[in-house]
């Protein structure tokens, strides 16, 4: 798996690298769009906790509960120094732990969801990194915000917006969370194609997945492969802080 920078026709090994976020970086990413949120969170968290960071994942929205270091979201945390002082250690112990509140409701079995805006803000405090899913798409390759989407804190350092490979050449109503918006912000139909030059559209045109965006933009096609890199890196040219990540 590599990660492709498109202006730079340059492959990596990881995000981190990729982004030039160094042994310096601390702060708060935020991911939003569809294709593949997850998977970057966790891959960015591994390649962090070799750096030595602490690194928390967690959510605005809702996302998948991991099977392991997951700590159940306590408004003690803030408000009980013996709570935070325990939270802190087991992050120095674990160096990545996901932390958020489980999902009641049916609709979302298996899930987190996200907590108090204040929340945000201490878990930076505690933390070298924290890793926010700030968006949901069902796991559509493609999607459109809607109104009160997406759900970036104020507190974001950089905003990293994917879109997945797999949705080209497929029909709207095939791959895209919100067929019926996403075409009428396409201006198509929902039995159109998905084209290299709507993916552009969504990333950069009013409206698209950028909005709500807080601090650096990262733009990254997901789900590429390895067979296809080079026709992508000629039909997005140059594209400044646009990436290609490869499948595995």
């Amino acid at each position: 798996m590599y990660i492709w920078d498109v202006e730079k026709g340059k492959k990596y090994e990881e995000a981190v690298q990729a982004f030039e976020l160094g042994e310096e970086f601390s702060g708060m990413l935020a991911f939003v769009g569809a294709g593949g949120k997850t998977t970057l969170i966790y891959q960015m968290a591994r390649e962090w906790e070799k750096r030595g960071k602490k690194v928390i994942v967690t959510t605005t929205t809702h996302m998948q509960k991991p099977k392991e270091g997951f700590v159940e979201w306590k408004e003690g945390f803030i408000s009980n120094i013996g709570e935070q002082n325990a939270l802190e250690k087991r992050l120095w112990q674990e160096r990545i732990l996901t932390i958020g509140k489980t999902c009641t409701d049916a609709k979302h079995q298996g899930k987190i969801e996200g907590m108090p805006g204040e929340t945000y803000v201490f878990l930076k405090q505690i933390s070298d990194v924290v890793l926010v899913e700030a968006d949901g798409a069902k796991k559509y390759p493609v999607k459109i915000p809607a109104a009160h989407e997406p759900v970036v804190p104020q507190e974001t350092d950089a905003t990293v917006m994917l879109l997945g490979y797999r949705a080209v050449g497929k029909r709207i109503e095939q791959v895209a969370y919100r067929a019926k918006e996403l075409a009428e912000f396409l201006r198509k139909r929902v039995t159109d194609d998905i084209a290299f030059e709507d993916l552009q559209k969504i990333w950069f045109q009013e409206g698209g997945i950028g909005k709500g965006r807080h601090g650096k933009g990262y733009y990254m096609l997901s789900q590429c492969p390895k067979g296809a890199i080079l026709e992508l890196l000629e039909a997005f040219g140059h594209e400044k802080a646009l990436f290609l990540y490869e499948e595995e």
